[in-house]
C-alpha cells in the first residue's frame, strides 16, 4: 500500500489523478469540517482529486481541475455544517460525506428530501461502489460489456 489506510485496489485503478494536496490544504480542511474522516484525509494525500471512470472526486484549492468549493452550494438544503460534497457521478449525482463519514448522494431529478445513504464511509464507496461489486448495483443495467467493469474484474475484483 501506498498509505495507509487505502488499498493497492484504488492506487492501480485511478487515472487522471492530480498530485497529493498539500499539508495546508489539508489543514485548511479539517479547520473547516472538523469532523472530516480519516479514510477520505488519506485519499487526499494520495491524490487532490482524481476520476474513476464515470465517478469524479473533487479537489482541494482552485488550481484542482475540480475544486470541491464549486459544488457546496449543492448542500445548502441539508446543512454543510453536516455534510460535504466530495464528487459526483457521470449522470450529476453528488457524492456527499456525512458527519460521521457515511456517504450519501444527492440527485436533483428530483431533489431528495435528505441526502441518500450509499455506504457507512469512503473507503467503502472507493472499493466496493467505484471499484468492486457495488460498481453494477449503482449503475444498474448491464454494466458487464462496459471497459471499466472489465478493467476491475481483471483483477478480480467484481464477479
Amino acid at each position: 500500500m501506498t498509505r495507509e489506510g487505502m488499498t493497492d485496489r484504488f492506487v492501480s485503478s485511478y487515472f487522471e489523478a492530480q498530485p497529493p494536496a498539500s499539508d495546508s490544504q489539508i489543514d485548511k480542511l479539517r479547520r473547516s469540517v472538523p469532523w472530516i474522516p480519516d479514510d477520505y484525509v488519506e485519499f487526499l494525500r494520495l491524490t487532490n482529486g482524481c476520476r474513476l471512470e464515470f465517478f469524479v472526486f473533487d479537489g482541494l484549492g482552485d488550481d484542482t481541475p475540480d475544486p470541491i468549493a464549486k459544488n457546496q452550494w449543492q448542500l445548502d438544503d441539508y446543512g454543510r455544517d453536516r455534510w460535504l460534497a466530495i464528487g459526483r457521478d457521470s449522470g450529476g449525482d453528488v457524492f456527499a460525506l456525512g458527519l460521521g463519514g457515511a456517504v450519501g448522494t444527492i440527485s436533483f431529478d428530483p431533489p431528495p428530501e435528505s441526502p441518500v445513504p450509499l455506504c457507512d464511509d469512503f473507503q467503502t464507496l472507493i472499493e466496493h461502489v467505484c471499484c468492486g461489486n457495488g460498481y453494477a448495483d449503482y449503475f444498474g443495467g448491464d454494466v458487464a460489456d462496459s471497459d471499466w467493469h472489465s478493467h476491475i474484474a481483471s483483477f478480480g475484483w467484481v464477479e
